[in-house]
């Protein structure tokens, strides 16, 4: 840990706040550092000024244009953030990582067909090594177009690529689960549970009402299952939450 983040750690924000000014970046990654220490402090202006000088030091780096549209995209209001990203995707025509975000953002003000032209060029662009979470971002999208065969598509392309990454299975559980496919769906969901039993939000991924309303007893059942493994192995008040939840859904209070 270094001597900034014991300085957080420890409450002492003016002292980190002269440690900070005392820092002048001159590389991208160092512009990078400093956004950083920034958003550990919930100074989110300073920080984005940062991410914009090291893009422009480095025009062409994707970790970098991932940093500084991860911070706009939820400290900026839709309209704001949808201005930034559409500078930014001018000056970076060729930025996968721009175009999802701003995807994203459109997405969830339920600009569909907006976002989901960002959203393919955003998966057109994705480069070998590039963010997998591009294809969840227009899985999620699907899922809300009620398209969930392409859902479907997208997230199982993303777990053939990084089948580690668990909580992914929870988005692919929801399409299967729209799409009836229920073993597949509490498949999906067990594997989260197994690794993560403390995710409380594995139980509630599939909307409550919707398991209550299923018309597969042994999907509900499932639930039931996996929700008492969950509690057994990670008793917290998420995970009790999660479960009361559902319980409520079934009218059992």
């Amino acid at each position: 840990m270094s001597l900034v983040d014991l300085l957080i750690a420890s409450g002492q924000t003016d002292a980190v706040n002269q440690l900070i000014r005392d820092i002048k970046p001159r590389t991208a990654e160092e512009y990078v550092q400093r956004a950083k220490r920034y958003e550990q402090l919930r100074q989110y202006d300073q920080a984005l000024a940062d991410y914009e000088t090291a893009v422009e030091i480095e025009r062409d780096n994707p970790r970098t244009q991932l940093a500084h549209a991860g911070l706009l995209e939820p400290h900026l209001s839709a309209e704001t953030a949808i201005s930034t990203l559409s500078r930014l995707i001018e000056e970076h025509p060729t930025s996968s990582t721009y175009h999802r975000f701003r995807g994203v953002v459109l997405r969830d003000i339920s600009r569909y067909e907006e976002a989901l032209r960002d959203l393919n060029k955003a998966v057109e662009l994705l480069s070998k090594d590039g963010d997998l979470e591009t294809y969840l971002s227009r899985g999620m999208l699907f899922v809300k177009m009620k398209q969930y065969e392409k859902a479907l598509a997208d997230f199982d392309k993303a777990l053939e690529l990084k089948p580690t990454r668990s909580h992914w299975y929870k988005r692919r559980a929801l399409a299967h689960f729209h799409l009836e496919n229920y073993e597949f769906a509490i498949a999906d969901l067990a594997k989260r549970v197994e690794e993560r039993p403390e995710d409380g939000s594995t139980l509630w991924w599939v909307p409550p009402a919707d398991v209550a309303a299923c018309p597969d007893k042994t999907f509900r059942d499932g639930m039931f299952k996996l929700a008492d493994k969950a509690v057994n192995e990670a008793d917290t008040s998420y995970v009790r939450l999660a479960r009361a939840g559902l319980l409520e859904a079934f009218g059992r209070h």
